[in-house]
């Protein structure tokens, strides 16, 4: 619901502010303004803090499109309705909360909401950072046109991997961009499952990402860290890639 107001914000969709609970008798509470909730509110800041930290669109959708009220203004939209002419009615919360009981209840819905929104969210994951190489000789000084391949995979997704060939300029520097892809949790935890029924103990699962320098007579096993050679799910990463002699 919240995911569902932040992707309409502009469409000329009119929202109410207001709910409504279920009784116990079966009658409809007084409207009561949504903000007076503060699961609401945070539920609402949240879906806002996705929006301005770049989310695109699409994934918002994927949350927003389970929402009672984004089904209302789809189908009225299909039936010709122009976005700027609806207008919704109060929205009513099937839970109610008149005794301990259904105060329970009421947590243990939200709970399970919020749960399954984390799980189900398609969050953007870090498989290979923006990654600066530089390869220099066993005296410092830089070794230029080197062949840097980057390789990157999310092995809990992906059944291939990425390769990426670069030549170092005259200062031995090279780059590559980050690598991201968005997947929701619960898709890396069913992937890294299929990994491990699939190959056992063996099984690799999450983001992996690696070089390989070679060229101009220099051989993949002549740098002297080959730690220097493993990549993090980290944003950025420098590496410097020294010869052994």
């Amino acid at each position: 619901m919240a995911y569902c107001r932040v992707v309409l914000a502009d469409s000329g969709v009119k929202f109410c502010e207001r709910f409504q609970r279920k009784l116990a008798d079966g009658q409809l509470s007084a409207e009561r303004p949504l903000d007076s909730d503060p699961l609401w509110a945070a539920t609402l800041s949240f879906a806002w803090a996705e929006k301005r930290s770049g989310v695109s669109r699409e994934s918002l959708l994927v949350v927003a499109a389970r929402s009672a009220e984004f089904d209302a203004v789809n189908q009225l939209a299909k039936r010709g309705t122009k976005l700027d002419d609806i207008v919704l009615t109060p929205t009513l919360f099937q839970w109610q909360e008149d005794g301990r009981r259904m105060t329970t209840s009421r947590l243990a819905l939200a709970i399970i909401a919020v749960v399954a929104s984390i799980l189900l969210f398609p969050f953007k994951q870090t498989i290979a950072p923006e990654w600066t190489i530089y390869a220099l000789g066993a005296d410092r000084h830089p070794l230029a046109n080197i062949t840097v391949r980057e390789v990157w995979q999310q092995y809990s997704l992906e059944n291939e991997g990425h390769e990426e060939d670069r030549l170092t300029d005259s200062s031995g520097r090279v780059q590559f961009p980050r690598r991201n892809l968005r997947s929701s949790i619960s898709q890396r935890l069913i992937g890294c499952f299929k990994q491990v029924m699939m190959t056992g103990v063996h099984a690799s699962c999450g983001a992996k990402s690696y070089l390989v320098a070679f060229g101009k007579g220099v051989d993949t096993m002549d740098w002297a860290d080959f730690s220097q050679e493993q990549g993090t799910t980290m944003p950025w990463q420098h590496s410097t890639l020294v010869l052994k002699h």
